[in-house]
């Protein structure tokens, strides 16, 4: 999806990690040169963020517009193009 849809400018891709190892998770990072915002949350059992989320495995995927709404959720990439092209359209 990032390189789809990484030049409109109101496109924004985030990956968060629940790693337990955060260092082997920062070498994985670096290795494979993701181009898009990274952050890690802690590890999925000290984490709020997965229940917060209501994210009950990985990876989960989910479309936020403009308005800070979730539009999609779920792990089905033709569905998420499909979400994110609206969300880029707006209302």
């Amino acid at each position: 999806m990032y390189e789809k849809f990484h030049n409109n400018e109101s496109f924004v891709m985030l990956g968060l990690s629940v790693d337990e190892d955060k260092d082997a998770w920062k070498k994985y990072v670096a290795e494979e040169k993701l181009p898009w915002v990274q952050g890690h949350v802690g590890a999925w059992h000290e984490s709020k963020v997965p229940d917060a989320w209501g994210v009950h495995g990985i990876p989960e995927m989910f479309v936020i517009d403009k308005a800070g709404k979730v539009i999609f959720k779920g792990g089905d990439g033709v569905e998420m193009k499909e979400a994110i092209e609206k969300a880029l359209k707006g209302p």
